[in-house]
């Protein structure tokens, strides 16, 4: 009997995904430093958990976790 291979890969993003998640990161840092944020964010606060969630997930997948 064959075992079916394990879902567990299936929940880490693809190489594009990452690509695309760091430069939107970037691009979030970029207007934020230009002062361009207050445009779409209600509050820093927002911005801020954002930020934190991003790099709590990159400090992550850099030990292999994900």
């Amino acid at each position: 009997m064959r075992r079916k291979p394990s879902d567990s890969s299936s929940t880490a993003p693809s190489g594009t995904q990452k690509t695309y998640a760091y430069h939107l990161v970037d691009h979030l840092r970029w207007r934020v430093r230009e002062r361009l944020h207050a445009q779409w964010a209600r509050n820093s606060g927002d911005l801020e958990n954002y930020f934190e969630a991003a790099d709590g997930w990159e400090e992550t997948a850099m030990i292999g976790v994900l």
